[in-house]
């Protein structure tokens, strides 16, 4: 339940709370709402491209972007004919350089997320292992800004797949305790190339989300010996 009210909290209510700031805000210059108006495009970069929307609904991040284009907008019309500076007080000094700080922050962590679409190791041809239906890799990347596994050598390229339903989600509510509500439950597992079974393991009982079991981490899995070509 805890992790549900935190993921809604950063999903929804830090970016609506934020945009809304930014376009309620009084400004005395431009160079204040730029910070903040730089600020809040990061904030929802990070958001969008890094989080996981399957928990509330894939096609919400969509709906964030038009109101911080609406929020630019309307701010922008309020600041558009004022000077660009002037000598500050040491509170809008203060938030200016938080507005600084957030910004390189949030920057950083957002360009890191678009390194991970590359990596510098030889790359091995996979085909996607399920077929039917609209998926999303909640935890995928070369960095762990993008996916947590990168941090652990012998898992640094594992990928966490979910499946979504008709409005974007990975299951009927956010946590649910009954397995067969989540859209990928029961789904046909295939073989992603040609190779050997080496190792097969099955039986270990079905966990809930976010449950795990820390004795077994791989769960039931089947382990393929790709030949070198």
């Amino acid at each position: 339940m805890l992790t549900s009210l935190f993921m809604l909290f950063i999903l929804i209510v830090l970016p609506i709370v934020t945009i809304w700031m930014l376009a309620r805000a009084t400004y005395k210059t431009k160079l204040e709402w730029l910070l903040d108006a730089v600020k809040t495009v990061a904030l929802v970069a990070w958001l969008v491209h890094t989080q996981p929307w399957d928990w509330i609904g894939y096609y919400i991040r969509y709906l964030l972007v038009i109101l911080l284009v609406v929020a630019l907008f309307l701010s922008w019309k309020k600041v558009r004919a004022l000077p660009f500076r002037e000598n500050y007080s040491t509170k809008r000094t203060n938030t200016m350089g938080l507005n600084i700080v957030l910004i390189v922050f949030f920057g950083a962590i957002t360009v890191s997320s678009i390194f991970s679409y590359s990596v510098k190791d030889k790359a091995i041809e996979l085909a996607f292992p399920m077929h039917e239906g609209t998926y999303y890799v909640g935890h995928g990347g070369n960095h762990t800004s993008m996916n947590y596994h990168n941090a652990y050598d012998d898992q640094k390229y594992a990928l966490d797949i979910v499946k979504l339903n008709k409005i974007g989600t990975r299951a009927n509510g956010l946590q649910p305790k009954d397995l067969t509500k989540y859209a990928i439950f029961g789904d046909e597992l295939l073989s992603p190339c040609n190779g050997k079974v080496s190792e097969v393991r099955d039986g270990l009982q079905d966990m809930t989300p976010p449950k795990m079991d820390r004795e077994h981490p791989e769960g039931n899995f089947v382990a393929l010996f790709l030949r070198a070509t």
